[in-house]
Formats: structure tokens, sequence, C-alpha cells
């Protein structure tokens, strides 16, 4: 599949792409998280300021009240 065509496909089964926003940089992840990965706390950021949980199997996740595991 074309990489420009990935968008509009995962839209069709409906999942959304969510974009990194300014409230996402700013947020932080409380609890503070174990992991120092930037990746991972702008990830928690996201789902605190949306409301959502981060599926994941990362270890040093799992045990965040921010992270659902898999």
């Amino acid at each position: 599949m074309p990489l420009e065509d990935i968008a509009g496909s995962l839209e069709e089964i409906g999942l959304i792409l969510l974009r990194i926003d300014i409230p996402h940089v700013i947020t932080a992840a409380d609890p503070e998280p174990e992991m120092r990965d930037p990746f991972d706390r702008l990830l928690l950021a996201q789902c605190k300021v949306e409301g959502l949980q981060l599926a994941t199997v990362d270890r040093l996740l799992v045990g965040h009240p921010l992270a659902l595991r898999l």
C-alpha cells in the first residue's frame, strides 16, 4: 500500500489519527512515569488530555494509570 493511502485506509475501518497539538506537549503525564523516554511521556500526555488510555505491552508503562495492558 502506498504510504499516502494509509491514513484514508485507517479512517475507512474507523481508526482516527491523533495529531500532536500544543495541549499534548505542555501537559505533564501525572503521575510521573518511571521511564525517561520523551515519546512515551508524550503518548501518556496525549491520553491524559484526550481522556484515553494507552494500549501497551511495554513493561515500563503497564503500571501507569493512563496505560492499559494488552
